[in-house]
């Protein structure tokens, strides 16, 4: 008699933390980025049904701009898990704002997956659960989860050092400069170890615009031979960046192509 496979299930010790305080200017239009409708669906509740899937501890929204209607929309996305707000009042990147969802984590909480909110809506539960195991049978500091093109993309890309270590972000134009193929972009999934990562995140420093980015932790990491890790996105279709009307047309193309697998 056959017996049935027993399914990987996310440890009761993870906590996530969904940044979704950008305002997306570049989008144009009155509607906020998170809350544009991709299959019947804003942005931002795709995301909420993934995190229902993963059943973490606890999911902290990190709110800003339209604050107000973001929340009513997560609150009738999600039903299943234990959920808490904060407001970042200012705006200062991605790093800030982990930070301010990583003060309300309980203690208990060992491995924190950070998910940008703008683009976080095609990924399948079971990519984001194999990117947990992954960083836990490794025993990984951090985990970025990244996926691979022939050319640049406007969101630059990983540099590496000659022993393969992650060391760095390269702009398009550096990329382009350096001649580095293929290109590897992180996709706007994070995993950490809590304890590193509370240590780390206060050592961020801001950048050219005045923002605290999350991926400044790369740099770090290396200065201390702490190297973040990566894992492949197994399906290109399963990110999209989402700044321009052009790109949200695109990850509507790739939400439809996943749903009817």
């Amino acid at each position: 008699m056959m017996q049935n496979k027993q399914v990987w299930r996310v440890p009761a010790n993870v906590g996530i933390i969904v940044l979704a305080a950008g305002k997306g200017t570049r989008m144009k239009g009155l509607k906020f980025k998170v809350l544009r409708i991709i299959e019947g669906k804003p942005i931002i509740g795709w995301t909420c049904r993934l995190i229902d899937e993963l059943k973490p501890e606890l999911a902290v929204f990190v709110l800003s701009y339209k604050a107000l209607q973001v929340k009513k929309a997560i609150e009738t996305s999600s039903t299943r898990t234990n959920i808490v707000f904060t407001i970042q009042d200012i705006v200062e990147g991605t790093g800030a704002a982990t930070m301010l969802g990583l003060r309300l984590m309980p203690q208990k909480i060992a491995t924190v997956l950070v998910l940008t909110g703008d683009d976080s809506a095609l990924y399948r539960p079971v990519t984001l659960k194999s990117l947990i195991e992954f960083h836990l049978k490794e025993n990984n500091y951090s985990t970025f989860l990244t996926t691979s093109y022939k050319r640049p993309l406007g969101v630059g890309g990983l540099e590496r050092d000659r022993q393969g270590n992650v060391v760095g972000v390269l702009t398009k134009d550096e990329l382009i400069k350096q001649k580095v193929s293929p290109t590897e972009v992180v996709c706007g999934a994070f995993c950490f170890n809590r304890n590193w990562l509370d240590k780390n995140i206060k050592l961020l420093k801001k950048g050219k615009t005045g923002e605290y980015p999350l991926p400044g932790l790369i740099q770090i990491g290396a200065s201390k031979r702490e190297y973040v890790r990566t894992f492949q996105l197994p399906d290109k279709n399963e990110w999209n960046s989402v700044n321009t009307q052009v790109e949200l047309a695109c990850a509507r193309r790739k939400k439809k192509i996943l749903l009817n697998l």
